[in-house]
């Protein structure tokens, strides 16, 4: 992760406006996007953030007695586990 994080620093440190340094080549960059602005794609990012965040706790609240019944039914069968080595 470190090293991940020295990259990225290194990498901001060598840009200077539009032109990437890289091994010493000046590489231009295009303001050129994908379909839309950036600004579009955060807005868009953020709202499918929104959205799956809904569904998730949509799915956990339909699903709910489910999870409790499977929690408790784990945690039996644990203590039933130790149980039954204890008394050997």
């Amino acid at each position: 992760m470190a090293s991940w994080w020295k990259f990225s620093f290194f990498y901001r440190s060598l840009k200077i406006e539009n032109t990437v340094w890289l091994l010493g080549l000046g590489i231009e960059l295009l303001d050129a996007t994908f379909l839309w602005s950036r600004d579009t794609w955060l807005g868009l990012h953020n709202w499918i953030a929104v959205a799956l965040l809904v569904i998730v706790i949509l799915h956990l609240v339909l699903h709910w007695r489910w999870i409790v019944y499977m929690t408790r039914a784990f945690w039996a069968q644990k203590n039933n586990q130790e149980g039954l080595v204890g008394k050997e």
